[in-house]
């Protein structure tokens, strides 16, 4: 019981990035991608550093050498490709379609970390990852695999896997910041290189362009950057560092389920059989991957625990 308000937190850090997608979708008839997705990482990272300024810690973590470039590269998966992309998809699906296919985002991670980081799963681990990848392509080929072979798939649908895979790269890439670096001030600082790539990519191709916003949709944007972004951000992290990563990754299997209900209830969205059969295939095989037995790193990067990616990739996301 000493540690409800712990869990607490994760349920509701992950309730509130389950109301992402329909936020999004709301906001996709008013901003463009580009512009929103700039816009409110601008914001999300003006109150990350005005915090660090008012604590005096601004000075302390304003980056340099390989740490820039770390930084830079997370902006540019983060911010810029994986939410400009998933705002482009939520033009051509629904939120409750989105939010399922976000939850193949551990699979994709799990891949990366063998590869690039050298982690290796076991033959359980593989399966799990085999299996959500069905679970995958059952949500996108609405039940009918051979639509693949046809190209009878929804834009949209490809949009948030590419979208996602550009977060489990982000998501690698951020454990090669230095250990003790402070997850805030990477944020704000991978925030406003993301956001300086949302704004001249943006400016480049003409896709700066928006429609007046109403009350409702200025609610709905604060609710953005507040909710998912700083509020689930830092409760998140503050949990973390009580509970443990493997812990609280269990919890992240919320936010897809919260994601769909909030696409129905909000947006009077339709789930699909094969949408729902979707989403437990890719929660089933998400959790034979996350008790599979972890070989050890051959040695490339940081000797991080798959467990542990697979935590950041499906929660610590101030993506959502």
């Amino acid at each position: 019981m000493d540690k409800a308000k712990y869990y607490a937190m994760l349920v509701l850090a992950c309730l509130l990035w389950g109301g992402t997608p329909a936020s999004g979708r709301v906001l996709a008839a008013k901003l463009s991608p580009l512009l929103l997705t700039g816009i409110r990482f601008f914001c999300m990272a003006s109150l990350i550093f005005v915090f660090l300024i008012l604590s005096g810690q601004f000075k302390q973590w304003i980056p340099k050498g390989r740490t820039l470039f770390v930084l830079f590269l997370m902006g540019a998966t983060g911010v810029f490709l994986h939410n400009g992309l998933l705002m482009l998809g939520l033009h051509y699906t629904t939120a409750s379609n989105t939010a399922l296919i976000e939850s193949v985002g551990p699979a994709v991670t799990s891949v990366l970390a063998f590869l690039i980081i050298g982690e290796r799963l076991s033959p359980l681990g593989w399966a799990g990852i085999f299996i959500a990848c069905q679970g995958a392509v059952c949500i996108v080929t609405r039940g009918d695999p051979a639509a693949l072979l046809r190209m009878d798939v929804n834009a949209g649908d490809l949009i948030v896997l590419v979208a996602e895979s550009m977060w489990s790269v982000y998501t690698v890439i951020s454990w090669y910041l230095p250990a003790r670096y402070n997850a805030a001030a990477a944020t704000a600082w991978s925030g406003m290189m993301g956001m300086a790539l949302c704004f001249a990519g943006g400016a480049l191709a003409g896709e700066l362009h928006y429609e007046p916003m109403d009350t409702g949709d200025c609610l709905t944007f604060a609710f953005m950057v507040l909710g998912p972004g700083l509020i689930a951000f830092i409760g998140w992290n503050w949990a973390v560092l009580r509970v443990g990563a493997s812990k609280a990754g269990s919890f992240c299997y919320i936010v897809p389920i919260a994601g769909a209900l909030v696409g129905v209830l909000l947006l009077d969205e339709t789930l699909l059989i094969s949408q729902i059969l979707g989403g437990a295939i890719i929660i089933f095989g998400m959790i034979l991957t996350a008790r599979a037995k972890l070989g050890r790193s051959r040695g490339r990067g940081r000797d991080i625990p798959l467990k542990k990616l697979q935590a950041a990739s499906a929660g610590a996301k101030e993506k959502s």
